[in-house]
């Protein structure tokens, strides 16, 4: 015996799929209206003490007047970013997870290697700052250019030490160093920009590419010397530090940090959290809290992050092709 079931007319059936879908609208404004409820979570995939980690925390400690919720910094560090990226892109896509990502984990490591996510599976929001790295070595090193540190590094391939984490843009200017100009270093691989500081400032390593927020206090402290800006022109903040292009070496290195969503987030829900990244973009503590660390906000809407990418994805593929390609 089988059971009947109702036979709608053409009209009726309209009628209960706008009440469908108008009950689905409904419930997704309402979780919009809704958030945030509580905490964000804001994963970030490298130990503390690095760049990542020190604008990341000065940006979740200015959150909550902006978002209404605080933010919590998240550690998942690994795989030189692979286990936080991974973690993050498989969130639940609601707005109470996001990523702060970087050219390794949304450009390098998905060309160099295996990873179980795809940059495809997070949506930019917005960039907090551009920073260049700063060619570093203990005060006491003998050398006083970056010129002086390439001509002897090219005089004794392989003596010097440097440490990064494998395939960031710091690790591929000393191996763009080495393939243009003779200057061969040994790479030391490092987890995150904190570690790569102890190693120099412990004396195990000769030289590193550090970030501002990390090298600064140092650099100021008397601890360390920047020999030279990987970038095409000073950083502010240290104005007598000629750039590397400055001294005859054509080299660059940039770290981007872009805060992500999973893919799937809700649209009213990814309005709220990109107007309120560029809140505290805008707010001044936040700001002086960036130029303590003698960095500054560099903000870049979602859709120009998203350019950006864009962009970098093809000038960082040119520098992996060539190390793929040295003997």
């Amino acid at each position: 015996m089988s059971i009947g079931l109702p036979r709608l007319s053409s009209s009726a059936f309209v009628l209960a799929l706008v009440a469908l879908f108008g009950g689905l609208s409904t419930a997704g404004s309402a979780h919009a209206q809704d958030f945030p409820n509580k905490p964000v979570r804001v994963i970030i995939p490298y130990p503390a003490g690095g760049a990542t980690d020190l604008t990341s925390r000065a940006f979740v400690s200015v959150a909550e007047e902006h978002l209404g919720q605080p933010m919590i910094v998240v550690i998942r560090s690994g795989g030189g970013g692979v286990v936080g990226a991974e973690a993050a892109s498989k969130a639940k896509p609601d707005g109470y997870t996001l990523f702060i990502g970087d050219p390794a984990t949304h450009i390098i490591l998905p060309q160099v290697q295996k990873v179980a996510y795809n940059p495809a599976d997070f949506v930019p929001l917005g960039q907090l700052v551009s920073l260049p790295a700063l060619l570093s070595v203990r005060v006491e090193a003998p050398w006083k250019t970056a010129k002086e540190f390439v001509e002897d590094a090219r005089k004794n391939p392989g003596k010097f030490k440097h440490s990064a984490v494998t395939f960031s843009p710091e690790h591929l200017m000393f191996e763009a160093m080495g393939i243009k100009y003779g200057a061969k270093l040994t790479h030391i691989p490092s987890t995150g920009g904190g570690p790569a500081l102890a190693s120099l400032l412990g004396g195990h390593v000769d030289a590193n590419g550090l970030y501002p927020p990390v090298a600064f206090p140092h650099i100021q402290g008397g601890k360390l010397r920047a020999l030279g800006v990987a970038a095409s022109k000073r950083w502010p903040l240290l104005p007598d530090v000629p750039t590397l292009q400055e001294q005859g070496i054509d080299l660059d290195a940039r770290l981007w940090l872009g805060v992500f969503a999973p893919k799937g987030t809700p649209e009213p829900v990814l309005a709220k959290l990109r107007d309120a990244i560029k809140k505290i973009s805008d707010d001044t503590s936040f700001k002086t809290m960036m130029t303590r660390m003698g960095q500054q906000v560099d903000y870049l809407s979602a859709d120009d992050l998203g350019k950006q990418w864009t962009t970098d994805q093809g000038t960082l593929k040119v520098v992996i092709d060539q190390i793929a390609k040295k003997p």
